[in-house]
């Protein structure tokens, strides 16, 4: 007959014998205490779990003093961790966040040795697209602002397409900001990019007009005997002077004027307007001393019942 082994024993090579400390009787067969539990007695049948807050860092633990502080590695929204997340530490620099391609952790790398049981964000690098522009004196100052949680070293920005000047960067208010002068000229393609450690951005490009007059018209369709009344604006830089006049067709209209100060601004008036009158007037604008000019058009069209009579 077979033989039956006692409560909390196992028959193991036709002998009765008890699993051991760190172990207990699971299915009829020993298994060690998991993660968490000790078993301090030889003959069970179920671990004793460690306190809250605890846990131990091996298996098969014979002893609540093996129940030890520890914390689990957690993974990063984009982003992941060494060792694989859910990993038992007691280290706090044993956790190794490497983040997604085009995000970083708040220093500005992408990868880094954090603590265990610290909430750990891997942020979305942003570069804004469009430039600041500041106009002193006689020179542009463009401003490359990035926003994100990081730190950049320095960035360089490209004019039509070469790159023209690199800066270090600067924190205002919670943002990054590098600062270029450039030579005032015409109208011009610039873009920005920033370097940190391991990261590079490039922000899009965008196309400068800032020297453009600004045209407006009452109404771009007057109508016969109306007043037509387009006005023109532009920016003029501190201690310097332009020279603004309106052409049609590329003639001169009027009498070109001198504009002084931060802003200057001519208007071309017309009183009873004809079909004549229709056409594209322009709106020129010279920096003196600079040697720039820029000019933006508006099309202008004279309606009214008698246009039928003039065919």
């Amino acid at each position: 007959s077979s033989v039956q082994c006692p409560e909390f024993t196992i028959m193991v090579d036709n002998r009765c014998t008890m699993c051991g400390h760190g172990w207990f009787i699971h299915e009829g067969d020993c298994a060690p205490c998991p993660l968490g539990t000790y078993q301090t007695e030889e003959d069970s049948i179920k671990c004793s779990p460690c306190p809250d807050g605890l846990s131990t860092l091996v298996t098969a633990a014979t002893s609540h003093l093996m129940c030890v502080e520890v914390c689990k590695a957690r993974e990063p929204l984009h982003g992941t961790v060494h060792p694989p997340e859910g990993t038992l530490l007691t280290s706090p620099s044993d956790v190794t966040v490497l983040c997604d391609e085009g995000f970083s952790l708040e220093n500005g790398n992408r990868h880094g040795d954090v603590s265990c049981d610290e909430e750990v964000h891997c942020s979305r690098i942003q570069l804004l697209d469009v430039p600041e522009f500041i106009i002193r004196d006689t020179d542009l100052t463009v401003n490359c602002v990035i926003e994100a949680e990081h730190l950049f070293e320095n960035c360089t920005l490209t004019q039509d397409g070469s790159v023209v000047q690199t800066a270090s960067i600067f924190s205002d208010n919670n943002r990054q900001i590098c600062s270029f002068d450039i030579t005032l000229t015409s109208s011009t393609e610039l873009s920005c990019s920033a370097e940190g450690a391991e990261i590079q951005l490039t922000g899009e490009t965008m196309e400068s007009t800032f020297l453009q007059p600004a045209v407006r018209a009452n109404s771009e369709a007057f109508l016969v005997s109306d007043t037509m009344n387009l006005a023109c604006s532009a920016i003029v830089p501190p201690g310097h002077s332009v020279l603004m006049r309106w052409k049609k067709h590329g003639e001169l209209v009027g009498t070109p004027t001198f504009s002084h100060g931060n802003l200057g601004m001519i208007i071309h008036s017309k009183d009873n307007v004809q079909f004549e009158d229709s056409g594209e007037y322009s709106c020129e604008v010279e920096y003196l001393g600079i040697g720039v000019a820029e000019a933006e058009a508006i099309p202008v069209t004279v309606v009214g019942f008698l246009e039928e009579l003039s065919d």
